[in-house]
């Protein structure tokens, strides 16, 4: 059984199955704080994902 098998097989000991990505995914976990997925686009390609944490109100007070 090859390493991307046994990876698939479980994962925190759920059944998974393995996708058929034909590259690989880029995620931006910070997006919107200051062009950083601007920035991934210009040096690589468009983040396949990008996640925006909302502003918390103690944040936003200082």
């Amino acid at each position: 059984m090859s390493a991307q098998q046994k990876l698939s097989q479980f994962i925190y000991g759920q059944p998974s199955i393995g996708l058929p990505f034909e590259k690989e995914l880029v995620v931006d976990l910070f997006a919107g704080g200051g062009g950083a997925s601007t920035g991934i686009a210009r040096a690589y390609r468009e983040p396949d994902v990008a996640v925006i944490h909302p502003v918390s109100p103690r944040s936003a007070s200082r």
